[in-house]
């Protein structure tokens, strides 16, 4: 990314709303005890938040400790440490309540934690070493299946992706080995659909970023191609929306800014509104029926951005209060989301950090734009940034007289797009930047008494 680059989407993400508290906000709250990154954290059966492993500080070994933030006392506490150290692991919870604790690198061990003892127990162990990029996801029936990832081996040195895939039940405390992808793949989303199967997306292997998708079926227990994505990706997100369509997000550098939604009815994907910020090794969280939270990752400068799912437009953006990278993310049950540790960067040498970040919805904020949403609307255009030609897409809800103009940062309008009356419903316009210099630009809505400004950056 060329310092042009940088400087502009770093004045984008500064330039913050004069409606960020519609949105809510973030807080930094009580560190961890030790720095953490590469750990895994997750969500337990009470509320709270639990923590294991990762690099600490400027050292470059795994720790065997664990921690558990408390969401009412709003601290961090040491519990019993792991048998062994681990990163680039995973967790789970299973339905009694136990945390499962599986590989990591260098590992095929692992280990359960039992809230009720507060000791930690080895289970049965994986049957492939997964030292990085695999995924563990809970089934509807609370068993936990592990997904491909990659495999290092030390004799002779060599790194390879997995096409295998094992299946652990937590009551028989057994792994076994089940039917295995038709292509090996490791950062790739693995999310499970309303019907039960689990939809796998994307990836790297030794031929890049990829596109091809499978579903799994718990029924038959066998993998099954289906519709590809329309663009390769890599460390992108997935989430399940409410209307159990998944949405994908972001990834590898082709696709930062672009989304799709796949329809597990016909099992196709579409290409639909993009984001207003690069996204890469982010989270999606779901906080309504609408919105979606993209935060985190590693895509300079840190965001969070929200992601109206109705429309497929970006609602609001925003830097994060602390610089860091590729943390933990999770919602908690009252709403708010915690962000974990992750890297921090002190001139060129990245480091672990104890930070941690809450985000504290305004719920009546939140439901206000949304209705607001359904009325008149203004969608981020898409691509964003974009060379030469861009789209932007708005909402009335009555035929009304629309303006739509275009102005550079210093507030001097460029272009007038559309200056007429127009009848209910969702329109869009295209713009053509050609022939104007890079750089930030504003573009308005105005119709009767709602106005809306949003960026878009041209970028030659």
């Amino acid at each position: 990314m060329n310092s042009l680059t940088k400087t502009l989407i770093i004045f984008a993400l500064l330039s913050v709303s004069i409606h960020a508290q519609q949105y809510g906000h973030w807080e930094i709250i009580d560190s961890t005890n030790l720095p953490r990154y590469e750990h895994a954290s997750v969500v337990m059966a009470n509320g709270n938040v639990m923590v294991t492993g990762g690099v600490t500080g400027y050292t470059t070994s795994y720790s065997s400790s664990a921690e558990i933030y408390d969401v009412v006392s709003n601290t961090w506490n040491f519990i019993d440490s792991m048998h062994y150290a681990r990163g680039n692991h995973k967790m789970a919870l299973l339905n009694d309540g136990r945390i499962i604790v599986i590989g990591g690198f260098n590992q095929n061990s692992c280990e359960i934690y039992d809230p009720t003892s507060e000791t930690w127990e080895f289970t049965d162990s994986l049957n492939l070493q997964r030292d990085y990029r695999f995924t563990a996801t809970t089934l509807t029936n609370g068993t936990i299946l592990v997904i491909g990832g990659v495999n290092f081996e030390t004799n002779p040195p060599r790194m390879y992706n997995l096409k295998s895939c094992e299946l652990f039940d937590p009551v028989t405390e057994k792994w076994s080995v089940v039917d295995s992808l038709e292509i090996e793949r490791q950062g790739h989303t693995a999310t499970v659909m309303p019907d039960g199967r689990v939809l796998v997306a994307g990836g790297l292997n030794s031929s890049g970023s990829i596109k091809q998708c499978e579903i799994f079926d718990p029924e038959t227990g066998v993998w099954s191609m289906t519709d590809s994505l329309n663009i390769e990706r890599d460390g992108h997100s997935a989430v399940l929306l409410p209307n159990g369509k998944v949405l994908v997000s972001g990834g590898s550098s082709t696709a930062l800014y672009s989304c799709e939604i796949f329809d597990p009815i016909t099992e196709n994907w579409e290409v639909v509104g993009s984001t207003a910020f690069a996204h890469v090794s982010h989270s999606s969280i779901v906080l309504s029926d609408s919105l979606i939270m993209l935060v985190g990752g590693a895509a300079p400068p840190p965001s969070w951005e929200l992601y109206n799912s109705k429309t497929f437009s970006s609602v609001f953006l925003a830097a994060l209060p602390v610089e860091k990278f590729e943390s933990t993310v999770h919602l908690l049950p009252d709403g708010r989301v915690i962000n974990i540790g992750g890297e921090e960067i002190d001139g060129m040498v990245y480091f672990a950090t104890d930070i941690c970040l809450m985000y504290y919805p305004n719920a009546t904020g939140i439901a206000y734009q949304q209705d607001k949403l359904t009325a008149f609307s203004l969608g981020q255009n898409h691509p964003n940034p974009f060379n030469p030609t861009t789209v932007i897409e708005y909402s009335i809800p009555t035929k009304s007289f629309v303006e739509l103009k275009i102005y550079d940062i210093l507030g001097n309008e460029i272009a007038t797009l559309v200056s007429e009356e127009k009848t209910a419903g969702k329109h869009s316009v295209k713009f053509n930047a050609g022939g104007l210099p890079s750089g930030i630009y504003l573009y308005r809505l105005t119709s009767n008494k709602f106005t809306e400004t949003k960026k878009l950056i041209f970028l030659k």
